[in-house]
């Protein structure tokens, strides 16, 4: 299984959208609901604009299907969401792209540390941000009530 990312293009708008929307994820996501496309819209320009955030393409074995974003909230500290298909978990791909994701924010921004908030009921997530590295800490203000927090330590 080959895993790859890239920096996401505005040309990716529909294709974002569709996943984003997809039911499988909106079930899984920590709002618990899709976005209309004037909203996708207006999120997508901002965040390519948008020099405190990072947002990365996945593909899995040539099919892409998931992204990575990165927003920094503190010199050095940054927060990560991730989300892959449906079809496309299972096997190991979502730690990956998490790695994959860390590595490509540590060469863009620096020694960065990284913080997930993962929903308790996931416990699928929970495994796969265990086995990228990151481990769990206190709860920080940033965490939505029902998630727990995880951080991984910048790599130099």
């Amino acid at each position: 299984m080959a895993v790859t990312l890239r920096p996401a293009r505005a040309s990716d708008a529909e294709e974002l959208f569709a996943w984003r929307n997809d039911l499988y994820l909106v079930s899984r996501s920590s709002t618990g609901r899709g976005v209309s496309w004037e909203e996708h819209a207006a999120w997508l320009i901002r965040t390519l604009a948008d020099s405190d955030r990072c947002l990365l393409v996945i593909a899995v074995d040539g099919r892409e299907g998931g992204a990575v974003r990165f927003d920094r909230r503190a010199p050095g500290e940054a927060v990560i969401s991730v989300y892959l298909l449906g079809p496309l978990t299972g096997r190991g791909a979502g730690v990956d792209a998490i790695r994959q994701g860390c590595l490509y924010l540590q060469e863009a921004w620096g020694p960065t540390a990284v913080i997930a908030h993962v929903r308790d009921d996931n416990e699928p997530g929970r495994r796969a941000f265990a086995k990228a590295g990151f481990r769990p800490i206190a709860q920080d203000a940033g965490c939505p009530a029902g998630h727990s927090t995880f951080r991984r330590e910048s790599r130099p």
